[in-house]
């Protein structure tokens, strides 16, 4: 996807305080997409990791939802009270 990583519309910085690297340091996180792709690959899907940190990311993977190439999506939205522990 256009721009991964990066935080174009000024909505924070990419770094290591971002919600990609919380879910990256959290072994829970870790153990959701083992879970994820142990029960999606007997049934030849391939499950596809994205992070949208900024409006226009997530207007960015709302657009290629809607295209209809992918079976599903299973999102987590990080808000105020929701923290991943290191």
């Amino acid at each position: 996807m256009p721009g991964a990583g990066v935080e174009p519309d000024g909505e924070g910085p990419a770094h290591a305080g971002s919600f990609t690297a919380q879910v990256f340091a959290d072994p829970f996180s870790g153990r959701v997409v083992t879970g994820v792709v142990e029960h999606l690959r007997p049934r030849r899907m391939h499950p596809v990791l994205v992070f949208a940190e900024t409006s226009r990311a997530r207007d960015e993977v709302v657009a290629h939802l809607r295209q209809g190439s992918a079976d599903g999506a299973l999102t987590c939205r990080p808000t105020q009270r929701t923290r991943c522990r290191a």
